[in-house]
């Protein structure tokens, strides 16, 4: 429960961060492909905080960080340009 969740790329300054009054339970998912947000399966696009960058990740082994979340589960697609 807070007023806010984030994802980050550790290392840099990319981040999305969504604010809400959020109590707890609520699915917020961030589609970085869609650069897009949804909670609990509507947009939220409205919600994302002015300064926020969706980011992509580069081959090889990154870390990203969470905050305001007490359960995460992470999806990625390898994608081929």
């Amino acid at each position: 429960a807070g007023a806010s969740v984030a994802v980050g790329l550790q290392g840099s300054n990319a981040r999305v961060e969504v604010a809400g009054a959020f109590s707890g339970g609520e699915a917020v998912e961030v589609d970085m492909g869609a650069r897009s947000v949804a909670v609990d399966g509507e947009p939220a696009d409205a919600d994302v905080e002015l300064g926020s960058e969706f980011f992509a990740l580069a081959p090889g082994s990154r870390v990203l960080w969470f905050s305001g979340a007490s359960s995460i589960e992470v999806r990625y697609r390898e994608r081929w340009l």
